[in-house]
């Protein structure tokens, strides 16, 4: 990187530099943010939760970290959060993410569950070790609040279970 913080990668850092571009703006803005978005419906790229379950299904998922901790994004309640910034004009800085913080194994846990699939068969790895092994670094933690958003916006959002829950997944 190019601020000398080996925590952030490179989309990370054009990302912080855009929005710092849009907050100088001299208009009125709204950023909202998503964080490893999946959705019921998709048809044009494998999101994280339809990824797991294919795998999960051919045998061939790959260990998940179980220290890394991310925030899963629900589609539908990240277009509901834009449509709620879009009607009443809001702006600042929107998180549209969902409820919890998770890591990527305990989501490929609970997508085996929602399959009716064995959950011990989701393997763990530690992010740690993969990096000190050489792999690419990765963020640790890529929370998101959505305390601030939640406050701004009267826009209910599903956890990850309620989500998997939901009828007309397209698995």
């Amino acid at each position: 990187t190019d601020d000398g913080d080996a925590r952030t990668d490179w989309y990370g850092v054009t990302k912080r530099d855009a929005e710092d571009l849009i907050k100088h703006a001299d208009v009125g803005w709204a950023i909202v943010r998503v964080s490893f978005p999946y959705q019921r419906h998709s048809e044009r790229k494998t999101d994280l939760v339809r990824r797991i379950a294919e795998q999960l299904r051919t045998g061939t998922i790959t260990p998940m970290f179980r220290d890394q901790v991310i925030t899963p994004t629900f589609t539908d309640d990240a277009v509901g959060i834009l449509a709620e910034v879009a009607r009443t004009g809001a702006n600042g800085v929107f998180h549209a993410v969902g409820p919890e913080w998770l890591s990527p194994h305990d989501v490929g846990v609970r997508v085996a569950q929602s399959l009716g699939l064995d959950a011990t068969a989701v393997p763990s790895s530690s992010l740690q070790d993969y990096i000190a092994q050489g792999g690419r670094p990765f963020p640790k933690s890529l929370r998101m609040s959505r305390a601030a958003t939640g406050s701004a916006l009267n826009q209910p959002v599903h956890s990850l279970n309620d989500a998997l829950l939901l009828p007309s997944w397209n698995f």
